[in-house]
């Protein structure tokens, strides 16, 4: 767990105002060579939301999952609604079209990934293309 806390200085909040949860997680259907981190339990304590700390908090346990767990991949499932927050610069996430979903389905979880780097997006895609 990475735990962030704010100086009582700084904007009043002094205990522990958000966590995330990463596990590795098994192989991927196409892509069984890669080290995959699930990215779960994100959460910001609800009188810290709206002011940047989810956004550091994700993109601080990416990086941690790359350069510590050495993951090539990090995933997270989430609800529609925040597909813009894990796609966004800060988070550097991108938008998974999901398989056997048909467009504007609901009650499905989204996926969005983050990738150690290029070239290892572009040998997942192809693994993802190959299988199905």
């Amino acid at each position: 767990m990475i735990r962030a806390r704010a100086d009582a200085g700084d904007d009043g909040l002094d205990d522990v105002i958000g966590c995330v949860e990463l596990r590795r997680s098994c192989a991927m259907y196409g892509n069984e060579w890669a080290s995959n981190v699930l990215m779960e339990l994100v959460l910001v304590a609800p009188e810290a939301r709206g002011c940047g700390y989810g956004k550091t908090l994700v993109a601080r346990a990416r990086e941690y999952a790359f350069r510590e767990l050495r993951a090539d991949v990090v995933s997270a499932y989430c609800e529609e609604t925040l597909i813009g927050f894990y796609t966004s610069s800060a988070c550097g996430f991108v938008y998974e079209e999901p398989r056997g979903k048909r467009a504007g389905e609901r009650g499905l979880e989204a996926c969005v990934r983050a990738f150690a780097s290029e070239e290892t997006r572009a040998r997942y895609d192809a693994g993802r293309a190959a299988s199905r």
